[in-house]
């Protein structure tokens, strides 16, 4: 089986009150316009054949860096990194159908891109956050590209402090005062909402999520914590499905 081709490029973009132009960079696998391609706010790696778009948001990896704008609770915005994932998908062309799978933070764009009901959207993947060695993952050693991510963290935290915080314990930054949840219900397409069995990111905290939105399926991944594309990818692709117009759960 011939391996699927795969492009990199740069989106240029312009937001007046960044002072200068920027770039997102993204990472094409597959053919994205022969199929429905998956869109990950925040890279995930897989062996199945669907086209993927991978994309460092403004701040991480090979996209524009801003220290420059370190505290600036003004300019990091939820709106900000919707605004960046909306360009992405028009330039690219996937406007009329597309899927999006977000984790982590990326989860929280997803969620509220996906309540804005944006055309071609068809489903949407949740997966959920937790925090450090017992918390983030429990795989000994951890995957090279997590180590890698950590350290592109560390070099530049510009985005990470502004809106989060000095860390996970606690959130002091723009996002502190930030709830996504009362526009869950506006969710329309059907979406996977995972969680670990152990997740800093408890059933109590997945489970309004669960109420609003009418067509989902809720996994536990039963091994895993914050890194649920690294710790369960033994689960069964089929048991992931999510049943357009209900609702149910499952642990896997």
């Amino acid at each position: 089986m011939s391996s699927p081709p795969i492009s990199t490029g740069e989106i240029p973009f312009n937001v007046p009150a960044a002072g200068k132009p920027f770039h997102t960079w993204y990472k094409t696998v597959g053919d994205v316009h022969s199929s429905t391609p998956l869109i990950l706010c925040h890279d995930l790696a897989t062996k199945h054949s669907l086209p993927l778009v991978l994309y460092d948001q403004l701040g991480c990896g090979k996209s524009t860096h801003l220290k420059e704008k370190a505290g600036d609770e003004a300019f990091w915005t939820i709106e900000l990194f919707l605004y960046e994932l909306d360009s992405l998908i028009d330039c690219l062309g996937l406007r009329s159908r597309f899927y999006l799978y977000g984790q982590s933070w990326g989860d929280m764009v997803a969620a509220v891109y996906a309540a804005c009901q944006p055309m071609g959207l068809k489903k949407m993947e949740n997966a959920c956050m937790a925090f450090y060695t017992r918390f983030i993952c429990r795989l000994g050693p951890w995957p090279k590209e997590m180590v890698e991510g950590m350290r592109n963290l560390k070099e530049d935290p510009t985005v990470y402090n502004t809106m989060q915080g000095t860390s996970e314990f606690g959130c002091t930054g723009s996002l502190k005062e930030w709830e996504g949840v009362k526009d869950a219900h506006k969710i329309n397409v059907e979406t996977l909402l995972s969680n670990g069995r152990y997740d800093e990111m408890t059933d109590e905290v997945v489970k309004p999520w669960f109420e609003k939105i009418e067509r989902l399926k809720w996994v536990t991944l039963k091994k895993s914590a914050h890194m649920g594309h690294w710790e369960g990818r033994e689960v069964p692709s089929g048991s992931l499905a999510a049943t357009p117009r209900s609702r149910g759960r499952a642990l896997c």
